[in-house]
């Protein structure tokens, strides 16, 4: 019967071994798993930061980029504005100049007015 009992109580001492090393490395899985996780989560943080980053950088060149040509569009709308006028006045100049003959032609002026108008 001791002999039956050594050998139980030495099984055991070895099961529990086994089982002291199988928690072990449980524990130690686990610890590994929340390290990477934490890990995981601090670059999540940090690509968020670049990506906002980022986006701050991209809508200020966009802005930066609006600003010349916003000026460069009411600069062609003053040029067009000018060219028209200057047009229409040298229209206006060349039917006075013209023979009183040529009434037909004079009704082309509000046609060039009209033009002026709707641009």
């Amino acid at each position: 019967m001791d002999e039956v009992y050594r050998k139980l109580s030495v099984h055991l001492i070895l099961v529990n071994n086994v089982n002291v090393r199988a928690l072990s490395d449980f524990r130690n899985k686990d610890r590994e798993i929340e390290e990477a996780e934490e890990k995981h989560q601090m670059e999540i943080k940090v690509y968020k930061q670049k990506v906002k980053h980022l986006l701050y950088e991209h809508q200020n060149n966009l802005s930066e980029l609006k600003v010349p040509i916003i000026n460069f569009r009411f600069q062609l709308n003053a040029q067009y504005f000018i060219s028209v006028t200057m047009l229409l006045y040298m229209f206006r100049a060349l039917l006075r100049f013209q023979p009183h003959g040529h009434q037909t032609e004079t009704n082309i002026e509000p046609d060039v007015v009209n033009m002026q108008r709707s641009s």
